[in-house]
């Protein structure tokens, strides 16, 4: 069976792509599934600090670009705290050259190597950005309950869909325990309603975050933020959980 390949996309900064795209990865590979994360936010190398690998990378995705064959060995990095989840680091150099045809072999053999494989997109409509939706079986659209970051992600879905992309879901991160409108919007029909997209999870703001993922520390499972993940991972696999609302 081939892995499932899905992008995490949004198209405002800060909405917390990266954390989502890598906190859904984890979630898969707790019930055995292997899970690998494809970096492709140029130049910020995110993901590398959250899988606690940031001293370790010296192979990274240039390197597959600039390669005549394409040796994904030498660039996969595993994850300091979890066995069956790994990484494909990004480019130290945001100006890297991005080909698709290699990109596209790339994820041919990550589809043959693991469970899922997560494109990390970045958060503008860039060469990457086209090329983890073009790519991708589906999209994860992860947006933040304020009307700037939901309009944003109203148009992220529209170029999403246009690429082809017939599968969205939307994660509403970063959800205070009593959101006021404005600037925050309470009803989430209503962000379901302007994006278009199907919600799939709703996760919690959480204090301490950046700590936990500038120390590549992982998170206390019991909290709700971590569970909105684990349910999250669940119904990306059909199940039919809750959305852990309130």
């Amino acid at each position: 069976m081939s892995a499932q390949l899905f992008a995490v996309v949004g198209s405002k900064g800060g909405v917390g792509k990266s954390t989502v795209a890598f906190y859904t990865a984890y979630a898969l590979t707790k019930k055995g599934g292997s899970a690998v994360v494809l970096d492709l936010d140029l130049g910020f190398r995110c993901q590398s600090v959250l899988f606690g690998v940031e001293s370790d990378v010296v192979y990274d995705l240039s390197d597959l670009m600039k390669a005549q064959t394409v040796e994904i060995d030498k660039a996969i990095k595993k994850c300091s705290f979890q066995d069956r989840l790994f990484l494909i680091p990004s480019c130290a150099d945001p100006f890297t050259r991005l080909s698709f045809d290699k990109l596209s072999t790339v994820c041919a053999a990550l589809r043959a190597r693991f469970d899922y494989v997560v494109l990390d997109a970045p958060p503008s409509v860039s060469r990457g950005f086209i090329a983890a939706i073009t790519l991708a079986d589906s999209a994860v659209l992860v947006t933040t309950p304020d009307r700037i970051a939901v309009k944003s992600a109203s148009l992220c879905a529209q170029i999403t869909a246009k690429a082809g992309v017939k599968s969205q879901r939307l994660i509403i991160n970063k959800v205070p325990e009593s959101p006021k409108s404005p600037p925050v919007i309470a009803n989430f029909d209503s962000i379901i309603d302007e994006t278009g997209v199907q919600l799939i999870g709703v996760v919690p703001q959480l204090e301490g975050l950046d700590s936990f993922s500038q120390n590549a520390k992982l998170i206390n499972p019991k909290t709700t933020f971590m569970l909105s993940f684990e349910n999250i991972a669940r119904r990306l696999n059909g199940e039919d959980v809750p959305l852990l609302i309130g």
